[in-house]
């Protein structure tokens, strides 16, 4: 395996086109360039030039309109790769034929990425449970302050679309009740656990609190089949990793 320090350009090209059978070539990170997340069509044309067909097997990031996601996928042959294959079989089978009661956890940042998820899920589930940055947007659409927290404010109605189909079909929405707060996403930060009412305005929800992740594991108990996409915190920065493996590992 050899190493290039760009994804595109004639380096990449003349990489590519010195393999050998067999041999694997890693290019530098695609979010190096604006374009990738822009889904700028130029850039998807400079992907597209090092090969000859398109295989995504990143099934967590198949959402995004991204370059290398949704672009490259039109400008050759393009098909998904065994692992994304395994993942759409569990998914169906979780959906189509689930052992009942479903729950499923969605986290990550914004709702506006995972608007189609969250609308087929509460038509699926009978406990959805809310993670993440994405939770903030829902208490807020709920009439609760989150403080300096991310924040869709523009998706308020949105959500409460969401929440009325949820009711509609007795889906049970689980948001947090507690939380860790902070005046900045740094690692190891000075933080506090606060009732989510009682969020300052100015601090960041970073995590979920312990009673919500303690009353999680408790609900989790009574489901047979659950569906996770996300975290419930920003769980790349220590120590807002806690909710979601204390989740994760009950």
């Amino acid at each position: 395996m050899s190493l290039r320090p760009d994804c595109v350009g004639p380096a990449a090209e003349a990489a590519v086109g010195e393999l050998a059978a067999g041999e694997v070539l890693l290019l530098e990170n695609l979010r190096f360039h604006a374009g990738e997340e822009a889904n700028d069509p130029d850039f998807a044309a400079g992907l597209a030039a090092l090969g000859d067909l398109y295989v995504n097997d990143a099934f967590s990031a198949a959402h995004r309109a991204h370059a290398s996601v949704e672009a490259l996928a039109r400008r050759r042959p393009a098909a998904a790769g065994r692992l994304m294959q395994q993942e759409l079989e569990a998914l169906t089978r979780a959906l189509e034929q689930p052992e009942r009661p479903v729950a499923a956890i969605v986290g990550g940042a914004k709702v506006s990425t995972k608007l189609d998820l969250l609308g087929n899920l509460v038509e699926k589930v009978q406990l959805l449970i809310v993670g993440g940055g994405m939770a903030n947007t829902f208490l807020h659409a709920l009439g609760v302050d989150v403080g300096a927290s991310l924040c869709e404010a523009e998706m308020a109605e949105t959500v409460q679309e969401i929440v009325r189909r949820a009711k509609a079909n007795d889906c049970d929405i689980l948001l947090p009740t507690d939380a860790l707060v902070a005046h900045a996403l740094v690692a190891n930060p000075p933080y506090d656990t606060v009732p989510i009412k009682q969020v300052p305005h100015d601090r960041m929800i970073l995590d979920v609190g312990p009673a919500t992740a303690e009353h999680i594991v408790n609900r989790l108990g009574e489901v047979k089949t659950l569906v996770w996409n996300g975290p419930l915190g920003a769980f790349e920065v220590p120590p807002f990793e806690t909710g979601t493996n204390l989740v994760a590992k009950a």
